[in-house]
């Protein structure tokens, strides 16, 4: 910045420049080299092209051996000294930031247990309904009309909850119930084309979805949360 004065008696405009001017720091970005690699990678094409056929080319070899671990030790330290103050300063962070995500994560994965619950118990619920209705039509006990009414009148299980913040949909999802181990277990050793002799839950749910009866084990429907916001 320059500030103009007048000299008293000469009309003369005189230039001063200001001193309150800090110094700028220089910071390395990732494009710049670093001075040390700089210095190194002249000697790298000689280090490269070392070939040891006698004893003079064995004594170029220790000194290039030698200054090539002295550049390695030179290159950690001098990425150490920037990157450690780094370090301590994302764990520092990390550190301010951990306890409030750890509450949200926690308090994440109550509310879809709940959801996943609540939801389930319904859908479950509606289904031993529909099944019972069901039911007294194949024993006569009930007209084919009136059965389909009740259904009707069954409340509606919601699929979707939806607010200003987000909104919330179900998916089904079949997971694998075990009830009796020893059932599983003593049906897979007597099953010879099976794949596997211990219980591979994976495999078994597989084999399960497909409409292999397994004693000991069923699928279980779940209703699973999606959150959209």
């Amino acid at each position: 910045m320059q500030t103009t004065k007048t000299s008293q008696g000469t009309g003369r405009q005189k230039s001063t420049k200001s001193t309150s001017t800090p110094d700028r720091v220089k910071i390395s970005t990732p494009e710049q080299t670093p001075k040390i690699i700089e210095t190194i990678l002249p000697a790298i094409p000689n280090f490269q092209a070392i070939k040891i056929i006698d004893t003079p080319s064995l004594t170029k070899a220790t000194d290039y051996l030698s200054k090539a671990n002295k550049f390695l030790t030179a290159l950690e330290a001098d990425r150490k000294a920037i990157t450690a103050p780094i370090k301590a300063s994302i764990k520092a962070i990390e550190a301010k930031y951990k306890p409030t995500e750890d509450m949200l994560n926690a308090i994440i994965v109550d509310i879809r247990k709940q959801m996943s619950q609540y939801q389930t118990a319904l859908v479950e619920a509606q289904r031993k309904a529909e099944q019972a209705i069901s039911d007294r039509v194949e024993k006569g006990t009930l007209t084919l009309p009136t059965a389909i009414k009740k259904i009707e009148s069954l409340p509606e299980v919601t699929q979707k909850v939806a607010t200003d913040a987000g909104s919330v949909s179900f998916k089904e999802s079949k997971i694998l119930k075990i009830k009796d181990e020893s059932a599983i277990k003593d049906y897979i050793t007597k099953t010879q084309d099976w794949s596997f002799t211990a219980i591979n839950e994976t495999e078994l749910l597989a084999k399960l979805k497909a409409g292999v009866v397994v004693p000991g084990a069923e699928v279980e429907i779940i209703m699973v949360p999606i959150n959209r916001r």
